[in-house]
């Protein structure tokens, strides 16, 4: 998934969900350049926190990079 977005420009952020997530997927997912894990099952809360906080941070890469074209 992780080449798969890194097509797209500006590439989103990739958030894993797992059942089995633990320290070392956390590390894994991060080392791989991924976003953050989401452990399932999940609350509403941690849901929208992890995915509206992926999606800031990819709104705001969007925003530099288009205020860089304009230079």
């Amino acid at each position: 998934m992780l080449r798969v977005t890194e097509q797209i420009d500006p590439s989103p952020n990739l958030v894993v969900a797992s059942r089995h997530a633990d320290d070392k997927l956390w590390a894994e997912v991060l080392n791989l350049g991924g976003y953050d894990v989401l452990p399932l099952p999940a609350h509403a809360s941690d849901m929208f926190r992890t995915l509206s906080g992926a999606w800031r941070n990819w709104k705001a890469r969007s925003d530099v990079e288009a205020l860089a074209e304009l230079r």
